[in-house]
């Protein structure tokens, strides 16, 4: 019987939200020493707020993917995931 390898347990990704009006953007995806953060600034629409949430984890997923594609991607998961009536609780 073969044995298995222990499953590496993966770190959750943190989630911080913060205004990013110094950054010029919405939304930041940083890796540093091993430690998976995702930035979101609070002042936009609920729906873009979950767009943005979804490009930066597609951006951690795999930095190399170029923009357009993380762009079209998050667009559509944030469009299934809206439909489905997902939203953040208040």
């Amino acid at each position: 019987m073969a044995r298995r390898r222990p499953r590496k347990r993966k770190k959750a990704v943190e989630v911080v939200v913060a205004k990013l009006g110094r950054q010029r953007c919405i939304g930041l995806a940083i890796e540093e020493d091993g430690k998976q953060t995702i930035v979101v600034d609070p002042r936009q629409p609920e729906k873009e707020r979950l767009n943005t949430l979804i490009h930066e984890a597609i951006h951690l997923a795999d930095f190399d993917i170029p923009e357009a594609k993380v762009i079209r991607l998050a667009n559509k998961a944030a469009d299934v995931v809206w439909q489905q009536g997902y939203r953040r609780p208040l």
